[in-house]
């Protein structure tokens, strides 16, 4: 407002009309100065009381503080309710030392004596403002100028020694001295006592404060209660914030919406939803008003579940209650969609955000994205993360280029990873471990090695240091393309930088054993136990497959009866592998104890279990036992299959029974399977031996 629309005459009480009216502090500020221009106008105590006021709401502390001393030097008669409006202005900005220069210079430069209030409202200033060394100070020259303390006094001093850490001085305080100098301990003194022990980890001797204030005959309010209810749940000890609840409930105390969102947040953390559910029930039926913080508590446990779409119902009525759900809530509905798999419910709670215009958080598309990448919706995910900061939004972050490249390459998509990763790195954006992780493994499943290589010294230049996935990963790809030589350098350098993991020592085991090197793999089993890793199935079953290989049964029925003693029984691999080889040397009555070992465990024969039985029965001539295992393969509904066949075909031309050959081949084509190669190779040979 402009000092021409003031009139020509004004007096303080239009003036102080005019600023009452006036929002904007800084134009209520040029409304006072213009009218301090005009003639035979002097701004009076309410004027001053006002402007400064307004000034000191909107945090303008220059110039609240260049009126005050206008008033000063204008002499206009300053009371304690102008200083109070003052330090309530610095408490706000945490500024002290302006603050105590003023009621230093209150009853000298301004002839106001500071009472009690003022005292309080300077004690609040130094708590505010972290100025706790100037507390002690402060609290001897109070009982030297013989001003009693009120309780407001007392709430505050315990407050700033408990800040202090100096619990007992704060007990002392309350349990002692307040009572002497007849001011007794209100709920919010012990209250706030009861709430710093609690911040402080101290959560029983605040228990044993609530008890000794009852005992003092002072009764506990919902503050007092919502203290320790909550300072147990952060310590997870559930039963006792219910405890506390069930005596809240005793003293007919009402809880209001931050006891339940303590207790649901307690119950939930613990997983116990059923007892959950029914504080959220009992809520409802007492007519307490949910806020955000309570249905995302609720949204989140029953995500936590699996119950998304009962989650989901609940943000619809929270809603309806005209109670807005927040980022964090569509956040973890659409995680939660997501991980059920149920992607495109994630889209349409992701589009009703947008609709109810809660602003999507780059979180938001990074979990979405995830979502689609892990649903197979891959084109979905990249126009999403090309659709990431236009008109304004958020702009993909190192997590959303790490999230994306991940999706990508665990669909196999690793040209499309590179595009992003390329991208990534020209928008100079430095991938983290994950994105170099996933990009990594991706390049080595697709046994492009040297990419994967080159990323990796990428990953040193930018000064990232590599994770065990990332060398095992390497390793792995090595070995795969029979370069174990490589992947042991590899694994030197590995040891230097991080700790090898037994997914290491497995991978390196089986590369060597398939190359036929098992006493190597033998030396690394050996450094494997030394830096104290047991070696498991996967170990082992690579370990007894090299030996049996090697023709070294003994060593491998060795390892074998070892791992039997295991708790954990051997998998089915196992069992095959140790068939096949006995079978391999002639050992087959042998290999038939293991099967019946393996069903005496539970443990189901596969088509290739039955398989190099029968293979190793008709190479023993033992056609009868033979066909007992071809029958009991068929009543289990496991086969046969054309490898079976090709068994059979082959065991019977070698005995010259051709003509049930023929009968079995076709059995072979009634039966709708397809003769390879080997079952013509089979007959062919077997027809032109009988011809010679």
């Amino acid at each position: 407002m402009a000092a021409t629309s003031l009139p020509r005459f004004i007096s303080p009480d239009h003036v102080l009309r005019v600023l009452k009216a006036e929002k904007n502090p800084m134009a209520a500020l040029a409304i006072f100065n213009n009218a301090t221009q005009h003639t035979n106008y002097k701004a009076n105590y309410a004027i001053y009381h006002m402007i400064i006021d307004k000034l000191g709401s909107a945090q303008k502390l220059n110039e609240m503080s260049a009126i005050l001393f206008r008033m000063q030097a204008e002499k206009c008669l300053c009371t304690e309710g102008i200083f109070l409006a003052v330090f309530k202005a610095f408490a706000k900005a945490r500024r002290a030392e302006p603050a105590v220069e003023i009621f230093r210079n209150m009853e000298t430069h301004f002839n106001c004596t500071p009472g009690i209030r003022s005292y309080n409202a300077l004690l609040n200033v130094l708590i505010q403002s972290n100025s706790l060394n100037l507390i002690p100070q402060f609290y001897a020259y109070l009982e030297t100028v013989k001003i009693n303390p009120n309780l407001l006094t007392y709430n505050l001093l315990i407050k700033a020694l408990c800040k202090l850490k100096q619990f007992e001085e704060a007990q002392r305080l309350l349990l002692s001295e307040m009572e002497a100098k007849g001011c007794m301990p209100s709920a919010v003194s012990y209250g706030t006592l009861m709430s710093e022990l609690c911040k402080d980890g101290k959560v029983n001797e605040a228990v044993e404060l609530w008890e000794l204030m009852g005992e003092n005959g002072c009764r506990a309010d919902v503050v007092c209660y919502n203290v320790l209810i909550d300072g147990f749940s952060k310590r997870d000890e559930c039963d006792e914030a219910l405890r506390i609840w069930d005596k809240m409930l005793e003293d007919r105390c009402v809880p209001n919406v931050v006891t339940y969102n303590s207790l649901l947040n307690c119950l939930y953390k613990e997983g116990r939803f059923e007892q959950a559910k029914k504080i959220w029930q009992r809520m409802d039926q007492n007519g307490c008003k949910p806020d955000v913080f309570s249905y995302g508590t609720m949204i989140y446990g029953l995500c936590k579940q699996g119950k998304v779409r009962e989650a989901a119902k609940i943000c619809s009525g929270m809603i309806q209650r005209d109670c807005k759900p927040d980022v964090v809530i569509y956040n973890t509905l659409i995680n939660g969609f997501c991980k059920e798999g149920m992607v495109d419910e994630a889209v349409r709670v992701w589009r009703n955000m947008v609709d109810n215009e809660c602003g999507a958080s780059v979180v938001t598309y990074n979990v979405l994205i995830r979502g689609l990448c892990s649903g197979g919706k891959v084109t979905e995910a990249i126009e999403l993360w090309q659709g990431m900061g236009k008109k304004g939004g958020n702009s993909p972050d190192v997590i959303t280029y790490g999230v994306l490249v991940e999706g990508l390459c665990k669909k196999g998509y690793v040209n499309g990873a590179l595009e992003v990763w390329t991208e990534m790195q020209k928008l100079g954006c430095v991938p983290n471990v994950v994105a170099y992780c996933s990009m990594i493994d991706g390049l080595c499943k697709k046994e492009r090695l040297e990419e994967a290589a080159a990323i990796w010294q990428q990953m040193a230049e930018h000064g990232c240091k590599p994770n065990a996935q990332i060398y095992n990963s390497l390793i792995n790809g090595l070995c795969k393309e029979s370069r174990v030589k490589e992947a042991l350098c590899m694994f030197g350098k590995m040891r230097k930088e991080c700790v090898s993991t037994v997914a290491t020592y497995n991978t390196l085991i089986s590369g060597l054993c398939k190359l036929g090197k098992v006493g190597e793999a033998g030396r690394l089993l050996q450094k494997m136990l030394k830096v104290g890793y047991s070696p498991d199935r996967i170990t082992l079953s690579s370990l007894i497959d090299g030996l049996c290989k090697a023709g070294r049964i003994n060593d491998s029925l060795n390892i074998w009866n070892e791992l039997k003693q295991r708790p954990q029984d051997p998998d089915i691999m196992l069992y095959n592998i140790i068939m096949h080889a006995l079978c391999n040397v002639g050992k087959v009555q042998d290999a038939l104890k293991i099967l019946s070992d393996m069903k005496t465990r539970n443990c189901c024969p596969t088509i290739v279990t039955y398989n190099t039985l029968l293979d190793g029965l008709y190479k023993m001539g033992e056609i009868e036992k033979a066909y007992d295992i071809w029958n009991e393969m068929v009543e289990k509904g496991c086969g046969p299959n054309i490898v079976s066949y090709n068994t059979l075909l082959n065991s019977l031309c070698k005995i010259h029974k051709l003509q049930e050959a023929t009968e079995i081949l076709e059995e072979v084509l009634r039966k709708g399977f397809l003769p390879d190669n080997i079952t013509w190779n089979i007959l062919v040979r077997a027809i032109f031996k009988q011809k010679i």
